[in-house]
């Protein structure tokens, strides 16, 4: 019996004939990352024991004012404390994707030793006056503007003069910073054709299930939000989990749309037998959802 929150589509997604699947689940409460709470916790055990040797009286003010901050979230970290608000167990679309995004920063210059090293001597041992400043500007920051300011078009000139005549110009000693890596998204996209009017309902069901655990919940006095639930996403091939597509840590909802009706033809509906509301035939639905913890290269060579 499939209770009020779990959804399966198409109705025999749990048969032996279908065999590969994805399963959406929502949870509400913790997860690392999204709430910090593995973070908060080793700051929690840090801050009690730094000032557990510091006397009796700030020793047990430290573990009062540990139990005050961060009480909450050792207990649903240590216990566990996560709500499951439902599933939804749905085919696996044509096409999946993943994609991986590393940051990097070209910088204008190379160190501050080699901007030195390299101030713009040109081919007859001339200085370029503002390019020295600006290496010199690393370290009196914004004085270099004002001291600058007054030499950029004369050393642009001489810039242009020296390249003309064969010479060299800028600084080509430069560098590649990380800036760290992005957050992974994935998409998935559905084209539902319930087979009855039933079936339809259902599905109705489930785009709202996905809706409530996206969006966010206005706290007690309604100026503030409570953060949505998060879902995992699990792949599984014949049956089982799958360990050749990629692992998918948890991840939050971004993006919902829904299209009723076909690419053309009229707008199908239909029509209940015991006189509901009508519902529609063709339903496409596009889901985005968005990773809340970073991958490493150690989550890389687990499968994610």
């Amino acid at each position: 019996m499939i209770s009020k929150n779990e959804f399966n589509y198409p109705a025999n997604n749990q048969s032996a004939e279908i065999a590969d699947y994805i399963i959406f689940q929502a949870y509400s409460n913790a997860v690392a990352g999204y709430t910090k709470f593995s973070t908060n916790t080793r700051n929690a055990a840090k801050l009690q024991e730094t000032l557990a040797g510091q006397g009796t009286a700030i020793a047990d003010g430290a573990a009062a004012l540990t139990r005050q901050l961060f009480g909450d979230i050792i207990n649903r970290e240590n216990t566990g404390n996560k709500v499951h608000e439902g599933s939804a167990q749905l085919y696996i679309p044509e096409k999946l994707s993943v994609e991986s995004k590393s940051s990097f920063e070209g910088t204008s210059g190379g160190t501050l030793i080699s901007n030195f090293a390299n101030a713009a001597v040109t081919a007859d041992g001339v200085t370029s006056l503002s390019t020295l400043f600006a290496a010199l500007g690393q370290v009196v920051g914004s004085g270099k503007d004002i001291i600058t300011s007054g030499l950029e078009n004369a050393d642009e000139n001489g810039a242009l003069l020296s390249q003309a005549s064969g010479g060299t110009v800028g600084n080509a000693n430069r560098h590649v910073l990380f800036k760290g890596v992005d957050f992974r998204t994935f998409q998935y996209d559905y084209t539902f054709l319930p087979k009855s009017w039933e079936e339809s309902v259902m599905l109705q069901g489930m785009i709202r299930w996905f809706r409530v655990n996206m969006l966010p919940e206005l706290g007690p006095r309604g100026n503030k939000f409570k953060p949505p639930n998060y879902f995992t996403i699990e792949y599984y091939v014949d049956g089982l989990l799958s360990n050749y597509l990629n692992k998918i840590k948890p991840c939050v909802c971004t993006d919902l749309r829904v299209d009723y009706g076909g690419d053309g033809g009229s707008f199908a509906m239909f029509q209940s037998q015991s006189g509901e509301e009508a519902a529609p035939s063709t339903i496409s639905l596009s889901l985005t959802f968005q990773e809340i913890q970073l991958v490493t290269k150690e989550d890389a060579a687990l499968g994610y």
